[in-house]
């Protein structure tokens, strides 16, 4: 039965990570179809299609009524996404934060994270918590659609280099695939991750924010290590930026939609105050246009790896 979770688990996580890898592609493709613009895409598509494994196993859980996965998977996934992928992404190369759009979208992450830690402070994110920020994302993206020109470019790079296909059924069909995908893959993963939660006798909210939220966060290393690979960094940054709006105000919203997401101590008092010195840092790094790349890289992994162990303190006591 043991192996069988472990097993489930594993294929749902790829289930997960290809669905979404499907759907972000073909996406793009049908969306140049119609003309829509390639900044729209990129701030939309990308980071929003990065984040689909944690809105999809995240709406299971809302029905599920599984708050400690939720959060577990939400923060463990920001966490990971600036102490583990920007880290390994700051090493790999130079990364220029100069444009304004950086330093203004990262002190945004940065206000919408410390609001969505004032809304936990009652231990529940209820109805209006959510419908909050959704409409807070609503505006965010609006404002993306009416951003100037020159910001457009910093995103639309790795569009840019997609050959478009006029196969326009085969795109449809494809996202259809992509997004049975994600279904398929967030019906499996809830219920193999509580039964490994509770064979190793440890809440929920640590196995998420650990093996589920790095496993969730796969796309946004899969763009980091591309980006790399054909130089533009500066992918990477409006990726992350965007991934972890997306996941607070979207996905929050979202399931808080759904069902009232509660807050566990563990959530406030250990795996918050780490987003927020990871958002923190992230933010001065910005502001500071990333000047010692290697030094903040190593700093930001060493954080998460204080995290990472932090869970296993908890495990074991």
């Amino acid at each position: 039965m043991v192996y069988l979770d472990i097993l489930m688990f594993i294929i749902s996580m790829l289930f997960l990570i290809k669905g979404s890898d499907i759907f972000v592609e073909n996406s793009a493709r049908l969306a140049r179809h119609f003309r829509v613009s390639e900044f729209v895409i990129g701030l939309t598509l990308v980071s929003i299609g990065t984040s689909l494994p944690e809105l999809a196993s995240s709406i299971a859980a809302s029905f599920s009524k599984e708050s400690g996965f939720i959060m577990g998977n939400i923060i463990g996934s920001n966490i990971a996404n600036m102490g583990l992928i920007l880290a390994i992404g700051t090493l790999l190369f130079t990364i220029e934060t100069k444009e304004k759009i950086f330093k203004r979208d990262s002190l945004f992450l940065l206000l919408i994270t410390i609001l969505f830690i004032l809304l936990s402070l009652d231990k529940i994110i209820s109805f209006a918590d959510s419908a909050l920020l959704l409409l807070i994302f609503f505006f965010y993206v609006l404002h993306l659609f009416r951003s100037k020109e020159e910001e457009k470019e910093i995103h639309y790079e790795k569009f840019a280099r997609i050959k478009l296909k006029k196969d326009f059924f085969k795109h449809i069909i494809l996202i259809i695939f992509g997004l049975a995908g994600l279904y398929v893959g967030s019906k499996f993963l809830i219920p193999s991750t509580i039964n490994l939660a509770n064979l190793i006798k440890i809440p929920t909210e640590l196995i998420a924010v650990s093996l589920v939220a790095v496993g969730t966060s796969l796309p946004e290393l899969f763009v980091t290590i591309s980006a790399a690979k054909k130089g533009l960094e500066k992918i990477l940054i409006g990726n992350i930026i965007g991934s972890n709006i997306s996941n607070i105000l979207l996905i929050i919203g979202i399931s808080g939609i759904i069902s009232p997401i509660k807050i566990s101590n563990i959530d406030l008092y250990y795996i918050m105050p780490f987003m927020v010195i990871m958002t923190f840092l992230f933010f001065k790094y910005i502001r500071n246009y990333w000047v010692y790349r290697i030094l903040q890289g190593i700093s930001l992994l060493f954080i998460y790896m204080v995290f990472i162990l932090g869970i296993i303190f908890f495990k074991l006591y």
